[in-house]
Order: C-alpha cells, then sequence, then structure tokens
C-alpha cells in the first residue's frame, strides 16, 4: 500500500504565511508585465512545496502469529505409575493438533525439579507467568498444562492473561496418603517435653482416623492419640544432649502409588539449660585466673572448681591428724557425679 504524507519542516502558519507572500509578489509581477515572471513563480512555488516535505511511505504489512504456550509437568509426582507414558503421548497429541493452525506459534516449556520442590512445591503458575512476561498480551491465545494436577501456587491464578487448559495424567482409581509435618522444634532442652505436630490427606482430603507412629531413638514405638482437630499432637523429651533421630509414619493405602511420603524423619538437637563444667587444677598456677574468667563469662555455665594442693606422691612425713587439706574425691566426683557434668577440664 502506497501513500503520499506530509513531515513539514516548518510550522503550517508559518508556510501559509510566505505562499501568500509569493501569491503577492507574483500578482505584483504580473502587473508590471516583468520578463520570466513565471519562471521565477514556478520555482518560489516549488522551494515552498519542499517545505511541506512530502514523501511517498510505501507499507508492508505481514500477521503475526499468536502464541500458544505448552507447560509439560516433570515433576517427582510425575514419576509415579503410567504418567511418564500419559505426558508423553499428550505431548505428541498436542504436537500434532497445534500444528495444523498455520497461524499458531507454540512455545514448549518444561517444568522440572530445581532442588527446592521439597519447600515449595510445584511452581508452574510462576513459571507461566514468567513465560507471559516476554509475550505482547495481544498474541497470547492460551496456555495448557500437562500435569497431575499437584500444583502449589494456584493463589497466583488470579488476573492471569488469556484461558488456561489442563490435560490430567493419572487414573481415577490412583491411591496417594501424604503425611505433613506442621511443627517440630529442632532443638529442645533436655528433660524437657517438646510438642509435634502433623496431619495426614488421602488423595488430598484431611484423614482424621489414620493411624501415625513416632519411633524415638532407643527404638521405642508410640501412637499419636486420636484428636478432633485437624492436626494430631503428640510429646517427646529428649533424654540427652545431641541429635536424636525420630521417625514418624502412616501406614500405606491399599494400591498406593508410592510410599515415600508417608513417612518422615526428623532430628532434635537436645541442648542444657545450663552447661555443667568441672574444673581440675593438678597444682596452683597463675592461669587458673584465666579459666575461672573465661567460664564465669558465660552466665549459662555452672562451674564446679577443685585444685590440687598437696599431690599424693609428695612424701614430708606430716601426720594426717595435723593436715588441714581435705581428701581430693575421686569417687564422688569420677563415679557418681561424673554423668552430671557436660564437660570435664583437667589443668595440669
Amino acid at each position: 500500500m502506497t501513500d503520499l504524507t506530509f513531515s513539514p519542516i516548518l510550522p503550517i502558519p508559518l508556510l501559509l504565511v510566505v505562499g501568500l507572500v509569493i501569491v503577492i509578489i507574483a500578482l505584483l509581477s504580473a502587473l508590471r508585465s516583468l520578463r520570466g515572471i513565471w519562471y521565477r513563480l514556478g520555482a518560489c512555488l516549488l522551494v515552498w512545496g519542499c517545505l511541506f516535505n512530502p514523501q511517498i511511505t510505501s507499507n508492508d504489512t505481514r500477521p503475526l502469529k499468536d502464541i500458544a504456550i505448552v507447560l509439560v509437568d516433570h515433576s517427582s509426582s510425575q514419576q509415579l505409575g503410567e504418567r511418564p507414558t500419559q505426558t508423553e503421548k499428550a505431548v505428541a497429541e498436542v504436537k500434532k493438533s497445534l500444528s495444523l493452525s498455520p497461524d499458531l506459534e507454540v512455545r514448549f516449556i518444561d517444568i522440572t525439579p530445581d532442588g527446592k520442590e521439597d519447600q515449595l512445591g510445584t511452581r508452574a503458575v510462576t513459571a507461566l507467568r514468567h513465560a507471559l512476561s516476554g509475550i505482547d498480551p495481544d498474541r497470547f491465545a492460551g496456555s495448557i498444562l500437562i500435569s497431575d494436577g499437584q500444583i502449589h501456587d494456584t493463589d497466583n491464578l488470579s488476573g492471569l492473561e488469556g484461558p488456561l487448559h489442563l490435560l490430567l495424567t493419572g487414573k481415577k482409581t490412583d491411591q496417594d496418603r501424604r503425611l505433613e509435618v506442621i511443627d517440630a522444634p529442632r532443638y529442645g532442652l533436655v528433660d524437657e517435653p517438646l510438642k509435634i505436630r502433623v496431619r495426614v490427606f488421602d488423595n488430598a482430603q484431611l484423614n482424621k482416623d489414620a493411624v501415625v507412629r513416632l519411633t524415638t531413638p532407643d527404638g521405642s514405638i508410640k501412637l499419636f492419640p486420636p484428636s478432633q482437630s485437624d492436626v494430631r499432637e503428640i510429646t517427646f523429651t529428649p533424654k540427652h544432649a545431641g541429635n536424636s533421630v525420630l521417625v514418624i509414619e502412616t501406614d500405606p493405602l491399599p494400591n498406593e502409588l508410592s510410599t515415600s511420603n508417608n513417612k518422615v524423619a526428623l532430628n532434635i538437637n537436645g541442648v542444657h539449660d545450663r552447661l555443667r563444667v568441672l574444673l581440675v587444677s593438678g597444682k596452683p598456677h597463675q592461669g587458673q585466673r584465666t579459666w575461672r574468667n573465661i567460664l564465669r563469662s558465660d552466665p549459662a555455665v555452672d562451674l564446679v572448681h577443685f585444685t590440687i594442693l598437696r599431690p599424693s606422691e609428695k612424701e614430708d612425713f606430716t601426720p594426717l591428724s595435723e593436715l588441714s587439706l581435705i581428701a581430693f574425691p575421686v569417687r564422688e566426683l569420677f563415679e557418681e557425679k561424673l554423668n552430671d557434668f557436660d564437660l570435664i577440664i583437667f589443668d595440669r
């Protein structure tokens, strides 16, 4: 398509004034019958017309293809049963069907595990929004999601441009039970009870009657008591400082796809409210004050300090009745009270 357009170099009012001046000069020259008037008038009109900057434009328009996005879910739940085969067949069928539209550009996006799936779940809507950020909204035709439906960012669907179609993999008879830990502290005081809260879902529906077991580090098994609320709760008391590995599990369903989400391992680190330290100095020296200042600077440390003033191998023939020193309590410290201390320091 060819068009004639004008892009004046000077403002239109100024060009009109220039044109009026040319006409007046031409009339005056014609009245006086000056020689070459028509050549001068033609040159002036040519220059005046050039000031309008006439342009011949040719537009070559071609229609742009619409864009369709196909999201293919390759998360862990999509690897169960016959879902990988169903996904491949669905992708092939979508390619075949959409290829029949010559004015449609199809973009395939694979949703693969990125290491954050256990914490964030499958973020299909986030991936779709990221893909849409580089597409003209007027060209977006719609999107297709091939998944098992385990999507964890559906709250971002509001305001999404274009239609979203879901091709659901799996079977209606698929069974899956999932154990979810609601609250489990990572640290706890020794001999102080901790609360662990869980809940069980059967096919994404809450199950209040499922049997849930807790296996403690000593091998004993405790059952979570039944509850009328959505959350099951049990207490665990750390018996020693350090890590305590707990296992929470529930029974699988008949013909369940995977039992990997029926069991959860917890690592709870037991700590003492106050650190009990035994410091035994073999003889008096200047460094004792440094030890005491360091240990007593922390209010969470209980310090018990013994200094041996008279070693047992010293022979000075002094009668025991004349000694004012008490004997070092070897049996009391290292047999009876040894387990009461968290740290024992032998100094010289």
